[in-house]
């Protein structure tokens, strides 16, 4: 059976079905392309499926103007259990240099230490290994680090 975007009630599913199958936020440009449809139908979609959502265990969310469809936080412990979600544990000396490299990246190592006043090499490789930052290129002879697009994903936040 062939969906049709001429009604509303099948744009809002073609855009939740969109968002339901995609693993990353998605942007308005995206959702446009894939539905066919305009830029204005898209986001009537969106803002009545999150209404819709309301009384859901899941709704959209908005992170860089990408959209994704998410469990509400008050459900996500029971998700994991079905998924196996890998949790990300952060030490606070994580957190700390995280902190720093959101707020001064990109950034040097040695500018996060002087910061710090310890050694940041390890944990500067578990937060590359965890993709919450990556490597942006090179001041000189030293590595300039930032946070990544997976980091504000993660922690579910806006970039400023």
């Amino acid at each position: 059976m062939e969906v049709s975007i001429r009604d509303s009630t099948s744009r809002k599913r073609i855009i939740e079905a969109i968002l339901f199958a995609s693993p990353s936020p998605v942007s308005i440009e995206r959702l446009k392309k894939i539905s066919d449809m305009k830029k204005k139908e898209v986001e009537t979609c969106l803002e009545k499926l999150s209404k819709e959502y309301e009384e859901r265990a899941f709704t959209i969310i908005k992170v860089n103007n990408k959209f994704q469809l998410v469990t509400k936080p008050e459900y996500e412990k029971f998700v994991e259990r079905v998924r196996g979600k890998r949790v990300i544990k952060l030490s606070p000396q994580a957190l700390e240099t995280l902190a720093i490299i959101l707020k001064e990246g990109p950034i040097t190592r040695a500018k996060i230490e002087e910061l710090r006043g310890v050694d940041s090499s390890h944990t500067l490789s578990v937060l590359l290994e965890w993709r919450l930052i990556r490597v942006k290129g090179k001041d000189r002879m030293a590595y300039l680090y930032e946070v990544t697009p997976y980091f504000y994903e993660y922690f579910k936040i806006e970039k400023s």
